[in-house]
């Protein structure tokens, strides 16, 4: 662990203390995670490799998105646009982890011989993981992520220097806390209280990477504000994950549909046409259960936050 990690975890900060200390801090300890787990997400041997980066970049991006006006306009939206094609990699590689997944479901939702039937899908999958790590492997050796790596350290570095950061020196954690979780919160009710039973997927998934955000947000504040935040945040947990469980099914789904369009009707093809069917089936059910369970979930989000 390196030393900025427990200076910033051992330091004691109050709701009344400088707010650009909190956010050096944190912004610190997101760059050592990021570092941290690029190696376990390089081995591609264990999906909490790839989950971990993927939580340090949308940490990141959701301080350079929430407190823009703190940082340089210019190198702000450069670093974002370079983590956004991270993260996009590592969300190539997440939907693949979604893919084996799904393979290890087959064994409690078909039987063995439409488990058999199945298989050129499974192989398909596989393949689907492997030309992701590839693809993400490349871009870990290329001069795109060093880079963006050499431009992340030098922007956490200057952060305490910044002209604009030294406007903020005089407000506190408090103050910026009451300010922008209040923004946040605003955007996540109106997107929640839109919602109904016939509302899209794309809507739905809207809600989750908005939920997301406030999530992290509340995370970051928490740091000082803990009571303040700890309901909120177990609430919007049990959101995400709702929310996130929906969207796997959904892109479970709709790359089931992918396949068996690309496959040509037949008797050869026959039974494994048949044994997406009764996956495609499982993968609707999954989804309509997650629906079921949003309503009564978005309603103690709201109650929380009361």
């Amino acid at each position: 662990m390196k030393k900025t990690e427990i200076e910033f975890r051992t330091l004691k900060l109050k709701s009344k203390d400088p707010f650009p200390i909190l956010l050096h801090g944190y912004l610190q300890q997101q760059l050592i995670a990021l570092k941290k787990y690029q190696p376990i997400a390089r081995a591609g041997l264990d999906p909490e490799g790839v989950h971990q980066m993927r939580i340090a970049i949308r940490r990141i991006r959701t301080m350079l998105n929430v407190f823009t006006e703190m940082f340089d306009a210019e190198v702000c939206g450069s670093l974002d646009g370079n983590l956004r094609r991270l993260a996009k990699q590592l969300g190539i590689a997440r939907d693949a982890d979604v893919c084996e997944a799904q393979i290890m479901r087959f064994n409690t939702v078909l039987s063995p011989l439409a488990i058999k039937e199945a298989g050129p899908y499974a192989d398909h999958l596989r393949s689907t993981v492997f030309r992701a790590y590839t693809k993400l492997n490349q871009f870990f050796n290329s001069e795109d992520y060093s880079t963006l790596v050499t431009d992340l350290e030098q922007f956490v570095s200057a952060i305490p220097y910044g002209e604009a950061m030294q406007a903020f020196a005089e407000r506190s954690i408090a103050h910026c806390a009451k300010i922008y979780v209040w923004q946040s919160l605003q955007k996540t009710m109106q997107l929640g209280d839109r919602l109904s039973s016939h509302s899209s997927s794309r809507k739905v998934h809207k809600l989750r990477i908005q939920a997301k955000r406030l999530r992290y947000l509340l995370d970051f504040f928490s740091l000082v504000q803990k009571k303040k935040w700890r309901a909120p945040i177990r609430k919007l947990k049990s959101l995400q994950e709702i929310l996130g469980e929906h969207q796997d099914a959904v892109t479970a789904s709709s790359r089931l549909q992918g396949y068996a369009a690309s496959l040509i009707e037949g008797p050869a093809n026959r039974h494994l046409l048949l044994a997406i069917d009764r996956l495609l089936l499982v993968e609707e059910n999954r989804i309509a259960r997650q629906r079921r369970k949003l309503p009564p979930a978005w309603l103690q989000v709201k109650e929380a936050f009361n």
